[in-house]
């Protein structure tokens, strides 16, 4: 496990720390619910993180894992594609400004090879989650990630 417990020291965790059980059960409500194994994967990984912060009396820590532990609750396979053209995207700067273009729908379904309007949905759905941030960009959104967004995306690629 990431938290470097063991089985029995997980379980003594959740029993003697009160936060604890609340983002154990976020985690076992995905696996009845979303039954997506990257995302469940991440949300482990993402909860040894809120008990290796709890052992440090990192607070500040502990919130960072419940905030990305909330925002991976719903996420899918198609959320996952989404999030990972994002990470490939950059903001080009140019003379008259920042230009978000590889953040628009239109360019992440290209790249994700979806369709516009699921890719708009799951960016509407990234962003309500806090993974992403919208910003109104030439009568388009675009959603560049946020530092959340990227920790989700971390905790995703440690355990793939």
């Amino acid at each position: 496990m990431r938290s470097g417990l063991t089985r029995e020291e997980f379980a003594d965790w959740v029993e003697a720390e009160p936060q604890a059980v609340p983002l154990y059960m976020k985690v076992l409500w995905a696996a009845g619910m979303n039954g997506h194994d990257a995302t469940l994967r991440a949300m482990g990984a993402v909860l040894g993180e809120a008990a290796n912060a709890t052992a440090r009396k990192d607070e500040e820590g502990f919130a960072r894992a419940e905030l990305a532990l909330q925002a991976m609750t719903d996420l899918g396979p198609l959320h996952f594609r989404v999030l990972a053209v994002l990470a490939d995207s950059v903001v080009v700067t140019q003379q008259d400004g920042d230009n978000f273009g590889q953040f628009v729908a239109n360019y992440v379904a290209t790249k994700a090879a979806m369709s516009e309007v699921v890719v708009e949905h799951c960016l509407l759905n990234l962003a309500n989650s806090g993974l992403t941030t919208l910003t109104s960009v030439f009568g388009a959104n675009a959603y560049p990630l946020t530092d959340l967004g990227r920790a989700v995306l971390r905790a995703v690629e440690e355990v793939v």
